[in-house]
């Protein structure tokens, strides 16, 4: 039974593991199996809740520009959710398979170093001496996510940096390695959910 007097805010946030595993591959470039979170009821979380406080009203949640920034949010809940976690229960988690850290290395840095051409996975597999079977298996047990997503996430990254500094879009499709200028904003769209028109209005807002 709740007794509450004054005031009173709540915010539900639902996400998958793997969305969470994404993030502390990609971001935090750590194994996320060696995470596990501890289960928490009536928690009271300042730095947490001062996150989740920065969304905004909901009626702002449709548009376009806002949408960037609630993705910018959730990024810091992820990052204050991987503070929590259960150090005890992570010294029982048991790693197999994957990549080993040296190799994940080399596998994003050929990746970063070759976004402007056509990557297979054929080429990323030879860099660390794996079948494309084997590799492509042990890379989604390492970053979470297929080798497909992870060099189209990247891709969009290279278009946000180049985004800042002024470059046109059929010159920024050309570095980033999209075969067009359609074809860059067709993924922009999906993977942010804004015109590489409106990332760019967005960037150009925030403080350098």
């Amino acid at each position: 039974m709740w007794e509450i007097q004054g005031r009173f805010e709540f915010t539900h946030l639902y996400f998958t593991d793997n969305h969470l595993r994404e993030f502390i591959a990609r971001e935090l470039d750590l194994e996320p199996r060696l995470f596990a979170l501890p289960d928490h009821s009536f928690l009271q979380h300042v730095p947490l809740a001062a996150a989740l406080q920065q969304l905004g009203q909901p009626q702002d949640w449709h548009d376009d520009i806002h949408q960037l920034h609630i993705q910018s949010v959730v990024q810091n809940v992820f990052a204050e959710l991987c503070k929590m976690q259960s150090r005890r229960a992570a010294q029982k988690v048991r790693i197999y398979g994957g990549l080993s850290l040296r190799s994940k290395k080399t596998v994003q840095q050929y990746i970063e170093d070759n976004l402007q051409h056509s990557i297979t996975i054929a080429d990323i597999a030879s860099t660390v001496g794996l079948s494309e079977f084997h590799f492509a298996r042990a890379f989604r047990q390492s970053f979470y996510t297929s080798v497909h997503r992870y060099i189209e996430s990247r891709r969009v990254q290279r278009v946000r940096e180049l985004l800042t500094q002024g470059q046109k879009l059929v010159d920024i499709a050309d570095a980033a390695g999209f075969s067009d200028q359609s074809h860059l904003s067709r993924v922009v769209k999906r993977q942010t959910g804004v015109t590489p028109k409106s990332l760019k209005r967005y960037l150009n807002c925030q403080p350098r």
